[in-house]
């Protein structure tokens, strides 16, 4: 049986996002899911000012490396963690500050983020992990600081610490885009291209792809997803049968 790709799409017109001609095809499909959630989450929400420090654990994902360059627009500081010490320093040419490795070693990732921040402590965090990251995040934060909880991947329960939330005056907001209504995610597409697209076009921002698979082997960004060796997106290229949403929203582009 022949199998066809569709040269059309039928979506809401207020959800569409114009994209400049410099970002085409596989690079603009791997956009808008992790940058509008970076964007939405720092920018939006926390209120990210020029100056402030920026922690992201897993920041060698694809909403890490979106929230890196976002930051760096508003002329903040990103510092991240991730489970393996190379994707610290690749992320490190896409603008990322310093980072650690961490696994179970939370006390270093707080020692690391004293010398990071002389002592201040970081003004924001973008948790995008989840479980034990965000108990041992209260106690990295500066005063006032705002944690935004976007990940549940090393668990969905948190432990809250009265000592460094209420003598902090720490904000904690939770975040998803899925599940908001349409007109909140049309109102979030409008802002975002209306204040990161154009950064697109004058080169401050670009997509990061780890790898592009066929989709009938749509089981390989699965895998290497599992083994934590991705740097950014991975993607499904194709739209046909073999190729569906899964949990992990690999991209599929024609």
């Amino acid at each position: 049986m022949e199998q066809r790709t569709p040269n059309n799409l039928v979506t809401y017109e207020n959800c569409w996002l114009k994209f400049p001609p410099t970002l085409t095809g596989r690079k603009a499909a791997a956009v808008p899911e992790v940058f509008i959630t970076a964007h939405d989450a720092l920018w939006t929400q926390a209120n990210l000012r020029p100056g402030e420090t920026v922690l992201i654990p897993a920041v060698g994902s694809g909403v890490g490396l979106a929230a890196v360059q976002l930051a760096r627009a508003k002329q903040a500081v990103p510092y991240g963690t991730s489970r393996t010490a190379d994707k610290i320093e690749q992320a490190k040419p896409i603008g990322l500050e310093d980072g650690l490795a961490v696994r179970d070693n939370f006390d270093d990732l707080h020692a690391a983020a004293e010398k990071w921040t002389a002592g201040k402590g970081i003004n924001v965090l973008l948790d995008l992990v989840g479980g034990p990251y965000v108990k041992a995040s209260q106690k990295l934060m500066a005063h006032k600081g705002r944690m935004i909880l976007v990940g549940t991947i090393a668990g969905g329960s948190y432990e809250l610490d009265a000592r460094y939330m209420l003598s902090k005056r720490l904000q904690v907001r939770g975040t998803v885009l899925r599940s908001r209504s349409f007109n909140e995610k049309a109102a979030a597409t409008h802002l975002f291209a209306a204040e990161v697209v154009p950064l697109f076009a004058d080169g401050a921002l670009h997509a990061n792809i780890d790898s592009v698979f066929p989709c009938p082997k749509s089981a390989r960004p699965t895998s290497a997803w599992n083994r934590m060796r991705h740097l950014g997106r991975c993607g499904g290229d194709g739209i046909d049968g073999s190729c569906k949403y899964n949990p992990f929203s690999f991209l599929c582009v024609s």
